[in-house]
C-alpha cells in the first residue's frame, strides 16, 4: 500500500518482528531478501536504537575493523614470525647453493641478492593483497565478514584470507580452484624435495651406518612429530632451534673450507658459458626463496599483522647472511670442483 503508515501499523509491524525474532524465524524485508535470525536481530536492534546509516558510522566501522586487524588473532610475535620465515627459507638447500654458483659463475652472487629483493617485494605485495581482500569483505559483508559469521568469531590463530580467497577475488570461483590446486601441488612437491635432500645429507654423513632408505625413514619420523604443533606460534620455538643448527652448519662449512685447500688452484668464471648450466643455477636461486605458499598462514599467526612487511624484510635480509658467505667462500675456494651438497667436495 502507498502512503505513510499509521502509528498503529508501525506498532503492529514491530510486534510481529519481535515475535519472529523470538521464534528464530527468518524475517522478510521490503527488498524481498530473507535474512537469518541473527542478522534480523542485529538490524532490529540497530533500528530500535534510532541509528541511521551515515558516513560517520561507516568511518567508525572501518576504524574498528582496522583496529581489529592491527590486533590480529594469532599467537606469534613478529620475532617468532621472522624466525618461522627464516627457518622455512634457510634449510637443507643451504648446502646446495655453492654448487649452483659454480654452475652460474660469480654472477650468481648478485643474482642471489636480486632474488632476495624480488622475494621481499612480492611477499609485501601479497600482504597488501590480503589486506585489500579483508577490507573488501568487511565493507561488503563477504565470506568471513558476513553478519552471521561475525556472531561466531574465527578460532585464535586461524588464517583470515587464504590463497584461494585471493584467487576468487581476482577470477571468481575458477580462480579459487586453480590457485588452491597449484598451492597444494607446490607444497607437496617442495616437501618431497626437502625430504629427499635431508635424507641425502644424513646418508652422506653416516653412509657406513645408515642406508639411503633408512635415512628417508628417519627424516619422515622426525618430520611427523610436527603434527603435534597446531599453530605457527608453537612452531616458532622449534624455529629458534633450527636456526641455531643452520648457524652452526654455516660456521662449520666455512671454517672447514678455509682450513682445507684444494689440491689444484680453483677455476672460476664470471659467467658460465653453458646456458643449460646457468638455467639450472637460476632455478636453484629461485627455489632458495620459495616461502610464499605459507606466507598467508605466517601473517595470520601474528599478533600484530601490521608488522608483517617489516617481518618479511628482516627475514629476507637474514637469508642473505646465510647464503652469501657459504656461496662466495666455497666457490672462491674450490671453483667448479664444488659438489652438491658441498660436503661431498673432495677436500671436505
Amino acid at each position: 500500500q502507498s502512503g505513510p503508515a499509521t502509528p498503529q501499523c508501525q506498532a503492529a509491524d514491530e510486534a510481529a518482528g519481535e515475535a519472529r525474532e523470538d521464534s528464530g524465524e527468518p524475517q522478510t524485508f521490503p527488498s524481498g531478501r530473507r535474512w537469518g535470525s541473527r542478522a534480523a536481530r542485529l538490524v532490529s536492534a540497530w533500528a530500535r536504537s534510532g541509528a541511521t546509516p551515515s558516513a560517520g558510522a561507516g568511518e567508525r566501522e572501518d576504524e574498528a575493523a582496522s583496529a581489529a586487524g592491527e590486533a590480529g588473532t594469532g599467537t606469534s610475535s613478529a620475532l617468532g614470525a621472522s624466525f618461522n620465515i627464516l627457518c622455512i627459507v634457510v634449510g637443507t638447500g643451504l648446502l646446495n647453493l655453492p654448487y649452483a654458483v659454480s654452475r652460474s659463475g660469480w654472477v650468481g652472487v648478485p643474482l642471489l641478492v636480486l632474488m632476495a629483493a624480488m622475494a621481499t617485494y612480492t611477499a609485501a605485495l601479497l600482504g597488501r593483497c590480503i589486506v585489500l581482500v579483508e577490507e573488501e569483505e568487511r565493507r561488503a559483508g563477504g565470506m568471513r565478514a558476513s553478519l552471521a559469521s561475525r556472531a561466531t568469531p574465527p578460532p585464535r590463530g586461524a588464517s583470515s584470507v587464504s590463497y584461494g580467497d585471493l584467487g576468487e577475488a581476482a577470477y571468481g570461483r575458477p580462480g579459487r580452484w586453480f590457485v588452491n590446486s597449484q598451492v597444494h601441488i607446490t607444497l607437496v612437491g617442495v616437501a618431497i624435495v626437502y625430504h629427499l635432500l635431508a635424507a641425502l645429507n644424513i646418508h652422506s654423513l653416516a653412509a657406513d651406518s645408515l642406508s639411503m632408505a633408512a635415512s628417508v625413514a628417519l627424516v619422515a619420523a622426525l618430520v611427523w612429530l610436527h603434527v603435534f604443533l597446531k599453530t605457527l606460534g608453537e612452531v616458532a620455538l622449534l624455529s629458534y632451534f633450527n636456526i641455531a643448527v643452520n648457524v652452526a652448519l654455516l660456521c662449520t662449512v666455512v671454517a672447514a673450507s678455509l682450513e682445507r685447500p684444494p689440491a689444484s688452484p680453483p677455476r672460476t668464471a664470471l659467467v658460465a658459458s653453458d646456458a643449460f648450466a646457468f638455467g639450472s643455477a637460476f632455478a636453484s636461486f629461485g627455489f632458495a626463496y620459495g616461502v610464499h605458499p605459507v606466507l598467508p598462514s605466517v601473517r595470520a599467526s601474528m599478533r600484530s599483522p601490521r608488522l608483517y612487511p617489516r617481518t618479511v624484510v628482516a627475514s629476507m635480509a637474514g637469508t642473505l647472511l646465510f647464503y652469501l658467505p657459504i656461496s662466495a667462500v666455497c666457490y672462491a675456494r674450490y671453483g667448479d670442483a664444488v659438489r652438491s651438497p658441498v660436503m661431498d667436495t673432495p677436500p671436505l
